[in-house]
């Protein structure tokens, strides 16, 4: 533990650290962080269209931190929050 003070500076430090282990994570695997954007997105699309779960479950399951942060990218990805989405989906 450090004894620096918890800073908006030192916990985006942090989260750049948490992300370079990530990509390092990615590339020995061999994973390529494009194809994890799309395989998130993909399980999102298809999540979404599970009736059973809330949004904030499957925002949760999907590793976001919240569900704006999910809506926020499910809306890029789909073009409509994922609310609208889903109650497309029920239209005959």
């Amino acid at each position: 533990m450090t004894d620096e003070p918890t800073t908006l500076a030192s916990w985006t430090r942090g989260l750049r650290k948490q992300g370079d282990a990530l990509a390092a994570l990615c590339s020995e695997v061999g994973l390529k962080p494009r194809l994890l954007a799309a395989t998130r997105q993909s399980l999102a699309l298809q999540h979404v269209r599970d009736p059973r779960g809330s949004i904030g479950e499957r925002a949760c399951l999907l590793g976001f931190a919240d569900t704006s942060s999910f809506s926020r990218a499910f809306t890029r990805w789909a073009g409509q929050a994922p609310s609208h989405y889903r109650d497309g989906l029920k239209q005959p």
